[in-house]
């Protein structure tokens, strides 16, 4: 891969709100889905490695179908580094709080109610427990 490459693979993967696939493609591949599903409906039930096959490819359509479209038909977008970023930090912490609630559920417990992670990270408890040092 050459260099001008690479930088233009960053910028995409750096960049939010860039559509996954664009209106053009979804319309061919649900026409693809749709022509297999109407397929597999003409192949006897006695022909399991045509069956196989076809079910395998309407698996593999759908599957793409469901990660580039979102819930209104339309392509889904990327999120950026900010997003990866954002996502990395709630998974790191949803985890550490997993280990403490192990160790001491009381804490784990005060800690899930009390953390919320989104657009910001923010503490906030329900009751402000009483300390013991």
């Amino acid at each position: 891969m050459e260099l001008e490459d690479q930088k233009i693979i960053y910028a995409a993967a750096s960049m939010p709100n860039i559509p996954m696939t664009d209106d053009k493609a979804i319309k061919a591949i649900k026409q693809e889905l749709l022509k297999r599903q109407e397929e597999l409906k003409d192949v006897p039930v006695s022909d399991q490695p045509t069956r196989a096959r076809l079910e395998g490819e309407i698996s593999k359509l759908s599957h793409y179908l469901s990660q580039a479209v979102g819930r209104r038909g339309k392509p889904r977008m990327t999120g950026g580094a900010v997003e990866r970023s954002r996502s990395s930090v709630k998974h790191a912490i949803d985890r550490a709080i997993s280990t403490i609630a192990t160790r001491h559920s009381a804490l784990g417990n005060h800690l899930q109610k009390s953390i919320r992670t989104g657009t910001i990270l923010v503490y906030m408890p329900v009751e402000v427990p009483a300390w013991h040092f």
